[in-house]
């Protein structure tokens, strides 16, 4: 793993900028950690919060690499 120059954006530049970006990711780990947490506190529904909460954060780590990948290769 290289170390990030100016020509090259990091993973967490790209999830934090613009404030776009960074409002989706705080709203995907908050919606993340909510249905864990209601998925624990009401066992009888786990599977109605916890698996949501599971898709909503695999989107959001997709979209975050592809949003990575495309300004690497765009700057490469």
């Amino acid at each position: 793993m290289t170390n990030p120059t100016d020509t090259e954006q990091s993973w967490f530049r790209t999830i934090t900028r613009p404030a776009s970006r960074m409002i989706f990711t705080v709203l995907a780990l908050v919606a993340f950690v909510a249905g864990i947490a209601l998925g624990v506190a009401l066992p009888e529904y786990q599977l109605w919060f916890q698996v949501p909460a599971v898709v909503i954060l695999m989107v959001w780590f997709l979209v975050m690499t592809l949003h990575y990948r495309r300004t690497r290769t765009r700057r490469a």
